[in-house]
């Protein structure tokens, strides 16, 4: 046990510790301190709570939905048919005898649809009327999207991103021939 100690103070002493005149040369660094980088792999990703606008195209069109995390439609707003008819859905909404009037608001602009309560092909109520001249600037400024029905109302949702609303536009003016 002595001799393991022993060893292991010549082993301390023998470093290459400076003496207190020994001047002792520091690398210089290569450049600018370097932030590290964290691994955040371990760290789940938090949980989507809002839904997210997402587009479809078919041969009738091409449609936006809004989607909440959990796969189910929001609204969905399409352009379907040549010439082009602008057609929403919104499956949360209950039919109402006698109300036709629905409303799309694009920012703070209302875009009047007609909602056909008793020939319907889907749960929800679906709307359709022309496509307005002006849409692409109406989509282009808007910054949130609703629909109301009667007392029903779904949103203020945040808008789809410029790229998608772009693409709807130029669906909706393809429909539309000139």
């Amino acid at each position: 046990m002595r001799a393991l100690a022993a060893a292991m103070l010549l082993l301390g002493g023998c470093g290459s510790q400076p003496k207190n005149d020994q001047v002792v040369e520091v690398p210089e660094p290569s450049g600018p301190p370097v932030a590290q980088q964290v691994d955040d792999t371990a760290k789940p990703l938090p949980a989507r709570s809002a839904p997210l606008w997402e587009s479809a195209a078919s041969g009738e069109g091409m449609s936006l939905r809004l989607v909440r995390p959990d796969g189910k439609l929001v609204l969905s707003i399409a352009c379907l048919g040549r010439p082009a008819r602008l057609v929403a859905t919104v499956p949360s909404f209950t039919a109402i005898a006698g109300e036709d009037r629905f409303s799309l608001g694009l920012g703070n602009e209302p875009v009047t649809l007609v909602a056909d309560p008793i020939r319907r092909k889907q749960p929800g109520i679906t709307a359709e009327g022309a496509v307005a001249e002006d849409l692409e600037r109406l989509l282009d400024e808007a910054d949130r999207i609703s629909a109301v029905y009667g007392r029903q109302r779904v949103g203020p949702h945040p808008a789809p991103g410029r790229e998608l609303k772009e693409q709807f536009a130029e669906a909706c003016e393809r429909g539309n021939p000139s």
